[in-house]
């Protein structure tokens, strides 16, 4: 079964969003007010103040090997709950790593898709609408401080921002989560998390980037606790804690 990359990759960016500090346990749950706001929640009275402010926004940009990405997410919120409405997604080539040399280019290289987010946010909620940027394979690659090089420019240009930009936003995500949370992307998009306890009802995810390929897959107790250490990842969903075999 082929689950199209951009779908895989909204709902990732989603997981990251939601779950910005990577640890050995993470948990698929409902979207709440309070987790998109993160530390500074409005109240219901300023949510209920205009019909713009009922909406909610959240920035994520996807730094891949062969391009950079924006997703705009708005949602309504729903008592304590949010309703995705929409994901404005944007693209363009190359991506950060095509810039080894010239940090500053490569964070001046956003800038078409954070115009396209100024846009798409009304700018009374700017201020209170996180941002984040993940990037995978592309900088991973590259030899010495470069990556850190770009980072540290990426987080400098993107701070110029009217966004919400959170200490962890910048950074890079590791091929051992970038495969785990696939697989656990692909089995959500199935529908294979509520099929009953352990690993039986899941299926293996292969997630082939443009620098970096993950296979993935869960395995019983047994074999995980044999696994050599490093390639295996615990994610909680649907009140079952799995380990995540990944290959890279």
């Amino acid at each position: 079964f082929v689950v199209p990359r951009t779908q895989l990759l909204v709902i990732m960016m989603m997981i990251v969003f939601l779950f910005p500090d990577i640890g050995p346990v993470r948990e698929l749950r409902s979207l709440t007010v309070d987790q998109i706001h993160g530390s500074h929640p409005q109240s219901s009275s300023q949510h209920s103040s205009s019909s713009s402010s009922s909406y909610i926004y959240n920035i994520v940009l996807d730094a891949g090997s062969t391009g950079s990405r924006i997703h705009i997410f708005k949602f309504r919120e729903e008592g304590s709950q949010l309703q995705l409405l929409s994901d404005g997604f944007h693209q363009l080539k190359p991506g950060l790593s095509a810039f080894p040399d010239d940090p500053q280019k490569a964070a001046e290289s956003l800038k078409p898709l954070m115009e396209e987010a100024l846009k798409a946010v009304p700018q009374s909620q700017q201020a209170s609408t996180s941002l984040s940027l993940k990037a995978t394979a592309g900088l991973r690659l590259l030899p010495g401080s470069k990556a850190d090089d770009i980072l540290a420019a990426v987080r400098k240009y993107l701070a110029t921002y009217p966004f919400q930009l959170k200490g962890d936003a910048v950074g890079i995500m590791d091929g051992a989560h970038e495969g785990a949370f696939a697989w656990l992307t692909l089995n959500y998009l199935l529908g294979r998390l509520d099929k009953g306890p352990g690993p039986a009802g899941t299926v293996a995810a292969i997630d082939l980037g443009g620098g970096s390929v993950q296979e993935a897959f869960a395995l019983p107790e047994s074999e995980a606790t044999a696994a050599p250490a490093g390639y295996v990842t615990q994610l909680k969903a649907g009140g079952t804690t799995y380990s995540v075999y990944v290959h890279r």
